[in-house]
């Protein structure tokens, strides 16, 4: 049998992009949420929020952008949307 190697490695470049389609949003949610898993970087607010930003595309980061970062921007959303975490101060 062959031994396959179980060392995990999540980057930006190789991440999940998300542009706004609803059907590709629980795969987008799974790929930030096993990303914070195994990135310790991403515990921190502000990395994690700069992450996801970095993944969105097309409408999704159209409505990123135009929202602001204040708390009355995505933080609401994110959290209805079950991203489980606030993006208050992205």
């Amino acid at each position: 049998m062959d031994s396959k190697s179980t060392s995990f490695e999540v980057s930006a470049e190789g991440g999940t992009t998300f542009s706004g389609r609803s059907q590709d949003l629980p795969a987008f949610l799974m790929h930030v949420r096993l990303k914070e898993l195994l990135d310790s970087d991403l515990r921190e607010q502000a990395i994690k929020c700069a992450y996801v930003a970095l993944q969105l595309r097309s409408r999704a980061q159209d409505w990123f952008s135009s929202h602001g970062t204040g708390p009355s921007g995505p933080s609401k959303t994110a959290q209805s949307s079950g991203l489980g975490w606030s993006t208050t101060g992205c």
